[in-house]
């Protein structure tokens, strides 16, 4: 199975007294195909999540956590239900999760949680009935159609236009306890990010650039052509990181930051 990233942002908001009853929210974020060995904070020498960084220094960082499937579908469903693959049955790009398994949105919402997902991959979305529990779901399948994505680099929604979108529900919806599930997807194939992005990490290359490269064969490509191809993903990290930080930077503006349990990690790498 493979690496993945993953840290936790704890912080509790206090009850001060009955009448100032205080928000609390919990935000579970998936980074579409994220690999822990190119953020900084586990290592990586380019500045590709100086967002995250800085979120990873304020939380528990693990480094030892594993995902249950090797693609989106199975693997969000586990972060969905807490099962593995072979249980809740959600494995193939056929097979949609069983009306018989519960979700932990399903869960939260019978504990008086308002439960809400913002994604930008349909595959971890109502492709495959992911959407079970959720009070507000939104994603490309019953959405974010292509006349609604705005500006997009790989075809999917930004992680701008998520953020916003989730901030701006967010701003109108009044209850006390608010889960949040967003499903960032800039990182992934075909590779692509704003041009100053892409030049940042590219430095100077000015050949093809494969930006849906063959990793698990025939992909002896040339050196050159190789940097370029990891450079394109790194930019897509970096975008996605800015995304990461207008959310944290919008919970701040609003007074949630302190009130949020965050957690933030991928489906796979």
């Amino acid at each position: 199975m493979l690496r993945l990233l993953v840290f936790l942002s704890v912080s509790f908001g206090c009850v001060f007294s009955a009448q100032a009853k205080e928000r609390e929210l919990m935000v579970l974020v998936l980074v579409d195909a994220l690999r822990p060995d190119h953020m900084g904070v586990y290592g990586y020498d380019k500045p590709t999540t100086p967002e995250m960084d800085k979120l990873a220094a304020l939380s528990t960082r693990y480094t030892r956590a594993y995902v249950n499937a090797p693609w989106t579908r199975p693997s969000t469903a586990s972060f969905l239900t807490g099962l593995n693959a072979s249980r809740h049955r959600t494995e193939t790009n056929k097979q949609k999760l069983p009306t018989d398994i519960t979700t932990l949105a399903q869960r939260l919402k019978k504990a008086g949680w308002t439960t809400a997902g913002f994604v930008a991959n349909g595959n971890g979305g109502s492709l495959a009935k992911l959407q079970k529990g959720f009070d507000v779901f939104r994603d490309p399948t019953n959405t974010y159609t292509k006349k609604k994505r705005g500006k997009t680099y790989n075809g999917l929604p930004s992680g701008h236009f998520l953020v916003r979108n989730a901030l701006n529900w967010l701003d109108q919806d009044k209850s006390d306890k608010v889960f949040m599930f967003l499903f960032l997807v800039d990182p992934h194939d075909p590779y692509g990010a704003p041009k100053h992005l892409e030049q940042m990490f590219l430095e100077g290359y000015k050949g093809k650039i494969t930006r849906s490269p063959i990793w698990e064969y025939k992909n002896d490509y040339p050196a050159d052509r190789r940097k370029a191809i990891i450079a394109v993903y790194d930019a897509g990290i970096r975008y996605g990181d800015e995304a990461m930080g207008r959310l944290v930077n919008g919970l701040k503006e609003r007074k949630l930051f302190d009130k949020t349990t965050m957690m933030v990690t991928a489906d796979h790498g």
